[in-house]
């Protein structure tokens, strides 16, 4: 039998595809130079600001380790470059960096990407310090995982 041309893939299963988390104190090790703090929009378009290591590491030394983003971030439509009703220029919230998140670009040597969770950068009404937006992608993420796993149903 002959050879089959190109790569061979794999499904997906949690053996086959493994996140490789590794600490911050050993990005030098690993020659980083640049650290991609990412999320990913509410059009699935994947953001990404670019620091660079010192920085990063001087940021994650701040009682909220995180950058700001403008609250308008989450209107932005493509067609058009247009920002949705309702978004505007006014107002940020904080991308606070999630540490468990952080993996090497195999994509980008010398840079590592982390994603975060956005909080009010100052509480909103009748919400405390640290609060996640309701809009944060993640935390949308989260609140859906967690209602599908209360559910409970037979087939």
């Amino acid at each position: 039998m002959a050879a089959q041309p190109g790569p061979t893939y794999l499904p997906y299963s949690p053996q086959t595809a493994k996140a490789h988390t590794i600490p911050v104190s050993s990005l030098a090790s690993h020659n980083i130079h640049s650290v991609r703090i990412t999320w990913v929009d509410l059009a699935n378009n994947t953001r990404f600001r670019v620091v660079p290591l010192s920085s990063f590491q001087r940021l994650l030394t701040s009682s909220r380790p995180g950058v700001t983003i403008t609250q308008g971030v989450f209107g932005i439509v493509l067609a058009g470059n247009r920002v949705a009703p309702g978004f505007g220029p006014a107002g940020e919230y904080l991308y606070v960096v999630d540490l468990d998140s952080i993996r090497l670009c195999p994509y980008a040597p010398g840079h590592a990407s982390i994603l975060g969770w956005f909080q009010d950068k100052t509480p909103a009404p009748g919400r405390a310090l640290g609060t996640g937006v309701p809009m944060c992608p993640r935390s949308v993420l989260k609140r859906v995982i967690e209602c599908a796993l209360s559910v409970t149903f037979w087939i």
